[in-house]
């Protein structure tokens, strides 16, 4: 069932993956048939075996081989005209599809062996109530534990056990025996790894043997370091699911409230990636002239720096109605208006489920801008400035969100101009121009010093110095492309953990794994009685003497056998008497 489940995307020569379908909530509908059916033969193995029909066994048993066998023949067949057609001289080996199926099939073949031998060597005449519970040695008692922890598998096959076999019990009756059962192989196992401990102390007064005490105590602690520990590796910077993330492309858009947008651009391909990575020496300039900046570590970062194109992508049209409209809101006080400049970057992680991701500023136009506007519209022709505009630098914060960065003070916001130039019955186009981020220019390469001026060098140059990049300096900084300086951190490229969190992982997962053990270890007073019985064999041969009557169909002896055990057990004194060790 597992196997197939996770091997199934491989073994169809599928490019999709099973954690693409766990992210998207939607799972192959080849898939769900599959699983259903391997647990609908599961159940009907199971109700085969209870009944005893050694005919619809070895029927059922006989169905399935053939079953098996078309079907991995149809499957090698499938895979081999797949590679034949897409992949070529390649074979499907090569892409390790067929050591899964190998596997599968060996799975299988076991499982058909296993039911052929339960039909050639006869059912038990009592079947047990639990399962794996023949010996009590170390490995039995841990398969055991494993398909009792299992979900689901223990409390399906109660109730499968309890439909099917003929009793005189009620379900809840089932269930308490069950877990009497239980307690008492748990008893034995525990009699059992007593006595094999004894033997190997040196006297009755030795301490614990060193060989059982170190891998229990060791394996155990570290299993609850690990859970604590765990989550702050993976989330912390050192986690090795971290995948490096950048940005493909930047799209800018200027936008006027209840019209078209007014500009909008791509950016230049400066380079292979399309952007500049600014050098370690613009970096630590802009962290000594703009503080706001230095909390999001730029240099570690490597903040990537984008040049739009001065003019706009597309025309820009409006009917005369709306320019009317358009114009009255600009005159009216009581009208808010405003510009919105909105940056939509695209990730190059791989990992990320939306690489696209996008941050938008608006602004308020003041009276003194609406003038300008009205008067540049009527015009057709002409600029404007626009003063303490929007902020250039933006934090990529993991593919999640994207939010700009030093908004507080004006030395990082944008001196801007906008030009309106008429083409005539086409319409009409606007041009976009900003102040540069350097005094002489914005860089066009990592190693662009010419943009940086004797006062920037001197600053770099020494322990402390003024501030050369204020607001009254900036005035005097040459017109540029419009920019956007954009630093990304790292992805987590861990599938789900991305977007559940650490502090979602902590508060479920390890929460509820110590809740769990919590629950293990303690109520061990209250499971004295039953835990620590000197001999169960008493108990043992009334749940033994219970299966063989049920199976004579003598449900009165059974109902009394049941009443005899339940009895015992209420009655510690009693319990206490019957589980006493006999003496010869």
């Amino acid at each position: 069932f597992l196997f197939i489940f996770f091997a199934y995307y491989k073994l169809i020569g599928s490019s999709d993956s099973l954690v693409a379908s766990l992210q998207n909530s939607i799972l192959p509908g080849n898939l769900s048939v599959i699983l259903i059916t391997l647990i609908a033969i599961l159940i009907i193995d199971r109700v085969l075996h209870l009944m005893k029909t050694p005919y619809g066994k070895y029927a059922f048993t006989a169905l399935l081989a053939i079953i098996y066998h078309i079907i991995m023949i149809w499957w090698f067949v499938y895979q081999t005209d797949f590679v034949n057609t897409y992949y070529r001289e390649n074979t499907f080996d090569v892409r390790g599809t067929l050591y899964l199926a190998a596997i599968l099939y060996l799975l299988k073949c076991v499982y058909l062996y296993l039911s052929d031998s339960q039909v050639s060597h006869g059912w038990h005449a009592n079947v047990q109530h639990l399962c794996f519970t023949g010996n009590y040695g170390t490995f039995e008692s841990f398969i055991y534990t494993v398909s009792r922890l299992t979900p689901f598998v223990y409390d399906l096959r109660v109730i499968l056990d309890w439909t099917v076999t003929q009793t005189a019990l009620k379900l809840p009756y089932w269930i308490k025996l069950e877990d009497i059962a239980h307690e008492v192989y748990l008893v034995l196992v525990d009699r059992q790894d007593t006595k094999d401990i004894e033997q190997l102390k040196k006297t009755p007064a030795s301490p614990y043997p060193k060989i059982f005490k170190y891998p229990i105590g060791v394996s155990f602690f570290g299993f609850l370091v690990a859970i604590l520990v765990l989550p702050l590796l993976l989330y912390s910077s050192f986690s090795p699911v971290l995948e490096e993330n950048s940005v493909a492309s930047v799209q800018c858009t200027l936008g006027l409230d209840g019209v078209p947008s007014l500009w909008s651009s791509a950016n230049l391909k400066l380079s292979s990636s399309g952007s500049v990575t600014l050098n370690n020496t613009m970096v630590s300039l802009l962290q000594r002239n703009r503080p706001d900046l230095v909390g999001y570590d730029f240099v570690t970062n490597n903040p990537q720096i984008f040049l739009m194109s001065n003019f706009s992508n597309s025309l820009w049209s409006i009917t005369p109605p709306a320019m009317e409209l358009l114009l009255q809101q600009l005159a009216s006080a009581d009208k808010d208006i405003g510009f919105t400049f909105t940056v939509e970057i695209t990730n190059t992680a791989s990992s990320l489920s939306n690489p696209v991701l996008s941050s938008s500023q608006r602004f308020a136009l003041t009276p003194e801008v609406r003038g300008n506007l009205s008067r540049l519209l009527i015009n057709q022709t002409g600029y404007m400035t626009l003063p303490n505009m929007f902020v250039p630098f933006f934090y990529n914060k993991a593919g999640q969100q994207m939010q700009s960065i030093g908004g507080g003070a004006d030395i990082n916001r944008e001196q801007c101009r906008l030009y309106l130039s008429s083409q005539g019955t086409q319409g009409y186009y606007f041009a976009f121009t900003c102040q540069s981020l350097f005094a002489k220019g914005t860089p066009l390469s990592t190693g662009d010093f010419n943009t940086l001026s004797q006062q920037e060098w001197q600053c770099l140059n020494r322990d402390y110095c003024e501030n050369v990049e204020s607001t009254a300096a900036r005035t005097n900084y040459s017109s540029s492309n419009v920019f956007v300086v954009v630093t990304s951190s790292v992805v987590l490229n861990a599938g789900i953990l991305q977007s559940i969190g650490i502090v979602a992982a902590y508060s479920t997962f390890v929460l509820a794994i110590g809740r769990v053990i919590r629950f293990a270890l303690s109520g061990g007073a209250y499971r004295t009685t039953l835990e620590d019985m000197e001999d169960p064999q008493y108990l043992v041969c009334l749940i033994e003497f219970m299966m063989m009557i049920r199976g004579r169909k003598q449900f009165i002896l059974e109902q009394q056998l049941y009443r005899e055990l339940v009895d015992t057990i209420r009655d510690s004194s009693l319990l206490e008497k019957r589980t006493r060790y006999k003496q010869d």
